[in-house]
């Protein structure tokens, strides 16, 4: 799965705003998306894929759920406010998830 989130991106460089104009992740929006569609890029998301080359490649079972930078104050709560809540949710529906934040990919350890 690791190399799945290197395949998922193609980086681009973000954008310079102010720590007011970055957009938060709309966490609601980004579950009921990823129950229908296998990668959701969120509005204000900075990192990109191209779809022909990673749709075939994404097992079904796998959600990716691109997002956009965390400002200062996200920072310090991502844990509680994006990290653990994906985890959780990816677990309840048996998926495997990739986590994009800005141009950071991870792949949250399930506990299943």
């Amino acid at each position: 799965m690791a190399g799945l989130a290197g395949l998922v991106l193609a980086l681009l460089p973000p954008p310079a705003w102010a720590a007011e104009d970055v957009p938060r992740l709309d966490l609601a929006a980004a579950q009921r998306a990823l129950v229908t569609e296998q990668v959701y890029a969120a509005p204000g998301a900075v990192a990109t894929f191209d779809p022909a080359r990673v749709l075939p490649e994404l097992p079904s079972d796998a959600r990716v759920l691109i997002g956009p930078p965390r400002s200062l104050e996200e920072r310090s709560n991502f844990y509680d406010t994006v990290y653990g809540p994906m985890t959780t949710w990816a677990d309840e529906r048996e998926v495997r998830l990739v986590l994009v934040t800005g141009l950071q990919a991870r792949c949250p350890v399930s506990e299943r």
